[in-house]
C-alpha cells in the first residue's frame, strides 16, 4: 500500500506538468479543440489585426485545396501527438487506478462555493473579469436579445437553415450522435473532407447573409466583449484574412441530462476556453442549465479530473453518468428564458436538465481567453 501511494505521488508531479501543457484532454468534449489555425483553441502568439467577418480574402479552388491539405497534415500530426500524450497520461495515472481497484478510491472533486452572476440586458466588465478568474461559475444576462430579434431569428432559421446532427466523442470523422442538431459545419468537422472544409471557409459569410445586422447575436456579443474586456475581442481566423464563423445555432427537442465538460477540466485563471449561449426559443419551465462548480485548479485535483475525463467516454451510459454525478459535490441551476445569454467555462461540468418534450433553439460560440490578450470568438 505504501509503495502504491509513493508511486501515485510521483505520478502526480509528472502528470501535473503534462496536464498544464494541455496533454490532459476531455474525451467527452462536444467540440474538439480547433484543428485549424489554433489547434489548442488559444490565439496565436502574434494575433492578427482585428477584422469583421465581412472582410474576407477571396481564395481560388487551387488555393483552397492547398490550404486543406496543409491544415489536414497539421491536424493529423497534432492528433498523433495527442494520442501519445494520452498514453503517457494513462501511464502516469495508473497508480490511482490501482488504488481504485484495490482500496476503493473513487474520484470526488471538492466544492468551489462560487455562484452565478445575474444581470439584466447588459454584460459588465466586472462580471466578465470574475468569470475569467473563476470567481463565478457562470454569468447569466437576462434579455440580452430582444423578443423582436429572437422572433425574427427563429422565423429566418425555420425557413432557410439546414440543421444536421452534432456528434460528441468524435474519433476521426465520426462520433456519438448527441441530442443536439446544429446549422452548418463547425471547426471540429472542418477537416472531415474537402467539401466540409470548403463549406467551413464560407460559413462566416453565409451567417452574415442569413442573419444580417442586428439579427446576428454573435456579432452583438463580439461588440459587447470588445467593449468590456480590456484587450477587446476579435474574430478568430482560419488563416490571415479568412475568418472563422462566429457561432452556430443549435436545436433540441428533449434532453437526457448529459453531464459533461466540453474541453479539458484542469482550469487556470490565466487562460481558458469559454462558451456563450444565446437562447432564442426555450420550453417554458424546462431544460435549466446546471453547472457544477468544483476545485479544478491544482495538482491535488488532477487524479479525479483525469478519471472523470475518461468516464466521459461512456457518454450517455447510465454507469458513466452516475460516476460523474457522484464526483461533483455542488450544483447551480439557471432557469433560462428567451433572449438570455449564459457564459461558462467549457472545462466546468454542466448539463441541460433532463426533459422529454419541448423545442429549444440557441446560438452557441466559443471564446478563447489568454490573460492580457484579446478574446477570440469562433465556433
Amino acid at each position: 500500500m505504501r509503495s502504491h501511494l509513493l508511486l501515485a505521488l510521483a505520478a502526480l508531479r509528472l502528470a501535473d506538468g503534462c496536464a498544464r501543457l494541455g496533454w490532459a484532454t476531455s474525451p467527452g468534449a462536444s467540440h474538439a479543440p480547433i484543428p485549424l489555425r489554433c489547434p489548442s483553441g488559444h490565439p496565436p502568439r502574434s494575433p492578427p489585426a482585428q477584422m469583421s467577418s465581412s472582410r474576407e480574402v477571396p481564395l481560388g479552388q487551387a488555393a483552397v485545396r492547398s490550404l486543406y491539405s496543409e491544415q489536414k497534415a497539421r491536424a493529423e500530426e497534432k492528433g498523433a501527438r495527442a494520442a501519445r500524450y494520452r498514453q503517457l497520461m494513462d501511464a502516469l495515472m495508473w497508480p490511482f487506478f490501482v488504488l481504485q481497484d484495490h482500496v476503493g478510491w473513487t474520484p470526488r472533486l471538492q466544492p468551489h462555493d462560487i455562484g452565478v452572476i445575474s444581470l439584466e440586458r447588459e454584460l459588465t466588465a466586472d462580471a466578465l473579469a470574475r468569470l475569467l478568474r473563476h470567481e463565478a461559475c457562470a454569468v447569466h444576462v437576462r434579455g440580452f436579445c430582444s423578443p423582436r430579434v429572437c422572433e425574427r431569428i427563429e422565423a429566418t432559421l425555420s425557413q432557410s437553415a439546414a440543421f444536421n446532427p452534432w456528434e460528441i466523442n468524435r474519433k476521426g470523422s465520426s462520433g456519438v450522435r448527441s441530442e443536439v442538431d446544429k446549422v452548418g459545419v463547425v471547426s471540429g468537422e472542418a477537416l472531415d473532407s474537402f467539401d466540409s472544409f470548403a463549406e467551413y471557409l464560407d460559413a462566416a459569410k453565409a451567417l452574415d447573409e442569413l442573419l444580417p445586422g442586428e439579427l446576428n447575436p454573435f456579432e452583438q456579443l463580439r461588440k459587447t466583449l470588445d467593449a468590456v474586456h480590456p484587450q477587446g475581442c476579435r474574430v478568430n481566423q482560419i488563416v490571415r484574412g479568412r475568418p472563422m464563423p462566429q457561432g452556430t445555432f443549435r436545436r433540441m427537442f428533449s434532453s437526457a441530462g448529459l453531464v459533461h465538460a466540453d474541453t479539458g477540466s484542469l482550469l487556470s485563471a490565466s487562460a481558458g476556453e469559454f462558451s456563450a449561449n444565446v437562447y432564442i426559443k426555450t420550453p417554458r419551465g424546462k431544460g435549466a442549465l446546471n453547472v457544477y462548480p468544483a476545485q479544478q485548479y491544482s495538482l491535488a485535483e488532477l487524479p479525479a479530473i483525469y478519471a472523470l475525463s475518461r468516464a466521459q467516454e461512456g457518454a450517455y451510459s447510465s454507469n458513466a453518468q452516475e460516476y460523474l454525478r457522484k464526483a461533483l459535490p455542488l450544483k447551480r441551476s439557471i432557469d433560462i428564458e428567451d433572449g438570455d445569454l449564459i457564459l461558462i467555462n467549457t472545462g466546468r461540468f454542466h448539463e441541460v436538465e433532463a426533459y422529454s418534450e419541448g423545442y429549444r433553439l440557441s446560438g452557441q460560440c466559443w471564446i478563447s481567453y489568454v490573460k492580457d490578450r484579446p478574446l477570440y470568438i469562433w465556433v
